[in-house]
């Protein structure tokens, strides 16, 4: 773990750092150079509303500003200026959330299905699905991992809550494809879009994930294989050995694909924790040992390993003095999925004292609310 000092003269730098973390997730398009006067992406409209602690939600009742996203989610999304590619991680991350809040008892099942039928009808608009003509759904599915990946949590979540079938053909259509798209593939990740060559092992952890619920819900075994050539290519091909940590990108499509990131590590153990615990336990602890720093009371994920510095990217949000806004707002959710309450606090703590130390307004954004209520209401759920 990384100990950081700042001198005074840092000061208003660490003010606007404290705006950042208090984003929690922020993916932010369109970044600038970060330089020591400036927080780069800092203007990012995908950040979390400030909110006074004495008002502290008790999270028994839904958020407000989930029911009104559902009554127009596409104004919303408009709003926040949330790319098509990521409107998927919205509704899984909402998907989630209804089902903790179904499974900690504060909210009828009808109430949980009726919510999780609204978040599939979204999905499936044309807002969210990817560009398929007369009806993907019944047309050849294309290699759209990322989309396919996200929406079959949906629908294996609908599953575990409400017990129906209403879905099950679509769930068998999508986890029956992505499992022959597994078998297809010599580095046993498939690729998140279409028309793209690049594989992101953060985006099959996801997939593998929904798989896994899938056997789970209907005592399956299309996960097995996928499962178990994904980490062995991962222990195997797909780990940088400096670190110990995966790459970030397995077809080597991008002169950084080698690397550990820290969005994509903290995405990762999110979903891999489901399906591989032993693996992802050994795995977070190799992240925390590189990536977790704390600054004067401020703890955070780091976007890259320790003296590489990049840009910040869609896919970081704003990284400041080296720490990542999206590896430190998944990283809240993965800390609270791995049952490690010290680095939940630690970074929930964060969040806190910004919102004291700062005036600044924060916009509030459905992606990364849709994180934060997923990891605040998340518990190990029952079998």
């Amino acid at each position: 773990m990384i100990i950081i000092s700042f001198t005074n003269r840092e000061i208003s730098v660490v003010r606007k750092f404290l705006v950042v973390v208090s984003a929690v997730l922020l993916f932010s398009c369109g970044s600038k150079s970060i330089n020591e006067n400036e927080v780069q992406g800092s203007d990012s409209v995908f950040s979390l509303q400030s909110s006074d602690s004495s008002n502290a939600k008790s999270y028994t009742e839904i958020d407000s500003s989930v029911l009104v996203f559902f009554n127009d989610p596409e104004k919303k999304f408009r709003e926040d200026n949330i790319q098509k590619n990521f409107r998927i991680i919205v509704l899984s991350n909402l998907a989630e959330y209804i089902l903790n809040f179904y499974f900690n008892g504060h909210i009828p099942e009808k109430k949980a299905e009726e919510y999780l039928d609204k978040i599939v009808t979204i999905s499936l608009s044309d807002n969210v699905k990817p560009n398929y003509e007369n009806g993907w759904e019944k047309k050849q599915l294309k290699e759209d991992g990322l989309f396919l990946g996200h929406f079959n949590i949906i629908l294996g979540i609908y599953k575990s809550v409400s017990g129906s079938d209403k879905h099950k053909n679509l769930n068998l259509k999508i986890s029956s494809h992505l499992k022959k798209m597994f078998a297809d593939e010599s580095t046993a990740n498939i690729r998140s879009w279409n028309n793209s060559s690049l594989r992101f092992p953060a985006d099959n952890a996801a997939v593998l994930f929904s798989l896994f619920l899938y056997d789970k819900n209907f005592s399956d075994s299309l996960s097995r294989k996928p499962m178990e050539a994904w980490l062995a290519f991962m222990m195997t091909k797909g780990t940088n050995e400096k670190y110990g940590l995966h790459f970030s990108e397995v077809s080597a499509a991008s002169k950084t694909a080698d690397l550990p990131r820290g969005c994509a590590l903290s995405f990762t153990i999110c979903y891999m924790n489901s399906f591989a615990p032993k693996e992802t336990k050994q795995l977070w602890e190799r992240y925390k040992k590189e990536f977790l720093v704390e600054a004067n009371g401020i703890a955070g994920f780091r976007e890259w390993p320790k003296g590489i510095e990049r840009k910040a990217d869609a896919d970081s949000g704003p990284i400041v003095f080296g720490i990542g806004t999206a590896a430190s707002g998944f990283g809240l959710l993965a800390a609270k999925k791995m049952s490690d309450d010290t680095v939940y606090r630690k970074l929930k703590s964060s969040r806190e004292i910004s919102f004291l130390l700062v005036k600044e307004k924060i916009v509030n954004s459905i992606l990364s609310k849709a994180i934060l209520l997923n990891a605040e209401t998340f518990k190990s759920n029952p079998e």
